[in-house]
């Protein structure tokens, strides 16, 4: 889930069926749903109906409640654990993301 890659990528990667790799990736979607997402996910401190209300005056998307993005971000070669900072690119970098509200104020960043 982490990589973004497709199910018969990993599939392949780890000589398992499509079907497995899925039932995997839903068990593990639903437990951090039921478990995790009720302790980590918390509203902004305004009122939880007014951000989707605000995201569909901006830019008419019904039902936001924030926007994710990432971006990787070049840095100089790390001398210890290297192999940690090099990205699908070959580059050398950190991984960003964000979560923004309408009016673009910041929600949630890690680095």
């Amino acid at each position: 889930m982490g990589m973004g890659s497709q199910y018969h990528i990993n599939a392949d990667a780890h000589g398992l069926s499509k079907a497995t790799v899925h039932c995997c990736i839903k068990r593990v979607c639903n437990i951090l749903i039921h478990t995790l997402l009720g302790e980590e996910v918390r509203w902004p401190a305004a009122p939880a109906l007014a951000i989707p209300q605000l995201f569909m005056r901006t830019a008419n998307f019904p039902r936001i409640a924030g926007i994710v993005d990432g971006l990787l971000i070049k840095i100089d070669a790390q001398h210890n654990n290297e192999g940690a900072f090099v990205d699908r690119n070959g580059d050398h970098s950190i991984n960003i993301m964000v979560v923004c509200g309408s009016n673009i104020e910041f929600f949630y960043a890690s680095a």
